[in-house]
């Protein structure tokens, strides 16, 4: 993803991304355990938190995440938590429950949905906004989020966000090493720049497979994807000097082994709410045509747009009048604006780690 959408799209307002098979991808990118004292290194505790739930029997994410920790010979940790949703449940559990060796947590994976192009979709609070850079930063400052006592956590503490591809979104990464920072320290804070791929062994459903993948992309249109012999050309066209099988690529949606392409495709949504004086000043755009022409003409989308780089033509589009509450309680008429864009991503599995 292109440094410009990825850093501009943390700006907008999202709702739910959906990533279809994204719950295939999780990031247990750093293997490594992180360099300690000697005589504290096989002492230090190392911790996963499972941010989510699967929605989806076909896409375990989530469960898969879960096994993989628990049971992995290299990345297992001794303790794996599965029922919080939020960086303040997080933060709170790692408070309450330091380790009772006086020594802080050494390792703390975070499991979530997120790509580079949103983020983290766990919240900064259990009903409160989802944890995009600009949010956490707002966390921090309105006290949602703590200061991280040294004896829980210390520079040599290394917290790891697993979820796709967030490892090129370094505002992020920033973003929650402030979160999980103390006063006189802050721990080190990893994510992978690849999409993280897990494989299960079609021999023994136990064993899961850990890949890191390259990936590449087009955009289109939510609902209109185009024909295969299409998408193959644009992809040729964009990634030139790449030999790649885009046909297999566009042919297969799983992988199994190093050097195996495939795709997947995932929406993007973006929105903007609209206050105007008077309800009969919203406008009611219809078609599909109009509502790009009313888009176009409207210089904050424009600009938003501009920003993450794509062109209006690459959305689908919704219109819907709507009332919003002003801070007086009052209500004032908007205009609900949102659109989609699909992206076309094509993967080849790394090299095992």
């Amino acid at each position: 993803m292109d440094d410009l959408i990825k850093k501009s799209l943390n700006k907008l307002f999202f709702t739910n991304i959906l990533l279809i098979l994204l719950p295939l991808f999780s990031i247990p990118l750093y293997t490594k355990r992180i360099e300690l004292n000697p005589e504290d290194t096989n002492s230090r505790l190392s911790i996963t938190f499972i941010l989510g739930q699967d929605s989806d029997k076909k896409n375990p994410f989530y469960s898969t995440a879960e096994s993989y920790f628990r049971s992995n010979k290299k990345e297992k940790t001794e303790i794996v938590i599965t029922h919080f949703s939020s960086l303040a449940e997080v933060q709170e559990y790692l408070i309450q429950h330091a380790p009772a060796n006086n020594l802080p947590w050494g390792l703390v994976n975070l499991v979530s949905h997120g790509n580079q192009c949103q983020g983290l979709r766990v919240k900064i609070t259990a009903n409160g906004s989802r944890a995009s850079a600009q949010n956490i930063r707002k966390g921090i400052a309105e006290g949602l989020l703590n200061e991280m006592p040294k004896h829980v956590l210390d520079e040599n503490s290394l917290v790891v966000l697993h979820a796709c591809g967030l490892g090129k979104d370094t505002e992020l990464t920033e973003a929650v090493k402030m979160a999980f920072s103390g006063k006189f320290f802050k721990p080190i804070v990893q994510s992978s720049p690849y999409f993280e791929y897990y494989v299960t062994s079609k021999n023994k459903e136990s064993e899961i497979a850990r890949f890191e993948a390259d990936y590449w992309y087009i955009y289109y249109k939510m609902g209109y994807r185009p024909e295969d012999r299409v998408i193959e050309q644009q992809l040729k066209n964009k990634y030139k000097g790449e030999s790649l099988d885009w046909h297999t690529a566009l042919q297969k949606t799983a992988a199994y082994k190093a050097g195996d392409v495939f795709h997947y495709t995932y929406d993007v949504p973006v929105k903007w709410v609209i206050r105007y004086p008077h309800v009969d000043s919203v406008p009611t755009p219809k078609s599909q045509r109009e509502c790009e022409d009313w888009v176009r003409k409207n210089p904050q989308i424009m600009t938003d747009l501009k920003d993450i780089n794509i062109p209006p033509g690459k959305f689908n589009w919704w219109f819907r009048k709507i009332y919003v509450k002003n801070d007086d309680g009052s209500k004032s008429p908007a205009l609900w604006v949102k659109g989609y864009c699909t992206f076309f991503c094509v993967l080849k599995l790394r090299p095992p780690a």
